[in-house]
């Protein structure tokens, strides 16, 4: 897991760079989150929806912590490594 710090995350992202930012996010095979200071999600790429099955909805608000439990979309590869399910 990467550290990135989120001010520098928001120069980017509002900056002349944005659209880039926003390319590279969205298409990343590698699953991406932006976790605020609080430890809370502010942001997933669908990679990371994928990896997790939790939908950016639900996951908004969490703490990685928080993400162990099997989401309501139950989906992602996440949960089912969590109880020991193959996939």
């Amino acid at each position: 897991m990467s550290t990135v710090d989120v001010d520098a995350v928001s120069r980017i992202r509002e900056g002349k760079d944005a659209s880039l930012y926003r390319t590279i996010f969205e298409r990343a095979t590698d699953g991406i989150a932006i976790i605020a200071p609080d430890g809370t999600y502010v942001e997933q790429n669908p990679a990371h929806e994928r990896l997790t099955g939790w939908t950016t909805a639900e996951l908004l608000g969490r703490t990685p912590r928080r993400i162990g439990a099997v989401p309501q979309s139950a989906g992602g590869a996440l949960p089912a490594l969590a109880v020991g399910a193959s996939r």
